[in-house]
């Protein structure tokens, strides 16, 4: 399964970091395999080490991306020259621009990280079906979401997290429930 760069040019989208339903997807065939481990920490690897957007909705990305092209050609900004006009017409020198989509969220369209991937995208920042998680968040979730087919009693729960952070993503514990509550955010999309 890739993670990034697995749509057609000139897109790129790094779904395992952006998008709910990718990584629900990437769950499942993770707990299929014989090799977990290695399919974890090759996708943890892209989810790096920030805040971010993380879109929910019921799109998955190839309608994401047809929508998005379909915007960007009705408006003559498509091609590369033109999307890059576009970009610096929108905001200058910090160069992108946000677009709506037919489901009501807002996504960031970026210069893109070479020639055949010009058009880099990702879901806005308070954008309708977009939640704004910290990354160590996500991985947590998604570790609990693999190793754990039914997650622990509330009662339990910091004991789980404390051993699936420890065991899969070398952090430091989480003190109390207070501190679940960004997990747990994340977690119930997954």
């Amino acid at each position: 399964m890739e993670f990034v760069d697995d749509y057609p040019p000139p897109f790129l989208f790094n779904a395992i970091k952006h998008h709910a339903g990718f990584i629900k997807d990437f769950i499942a065939k993770v707990r299929e395999s014989a090799d977990k481990e290695a399919m974890l920490e090759n996708a943890l690897l892209k989810m790096g080490s920030s805040v971010i957007d993380f879109y929910y909705g019921s799109l998955y990305p190839p309608e994401i991306i047809a929508d998005i092209e379909k915007r960007l050609k009705s408006m003559g900004s498509f091609e590369p020259v033109a999307y890059g006009l576009l970009l610096e017409k929108s905001h200058g020198a910090k160069r992108y621009h946000n677009i709506d989509i037919s489901d009501g969220s807002t996504w960031i369209l970026l210069p893109g990280n070479n020639h055949e991937h010009y058009l880099h995208i990702h879901p806005a920042r308070g954008s309708a079906h977009t939640i704004r998680v910290r990354a160590m968040a996500l991985k947590t979730a998604v570790c609990l979401r693999i190793f754990y087919n039914e997650l622990p009693p509330p009662d339990a729960m910091v004991d789980t997290v404390n051993e699936v952070r420890r065991r899969y993503l070398n952090e430091s514990p989480v003190k109390n429930d207070a501190n679940l509550m960004g997990i747990m955010r994340v977690v119930r999309y997954l």
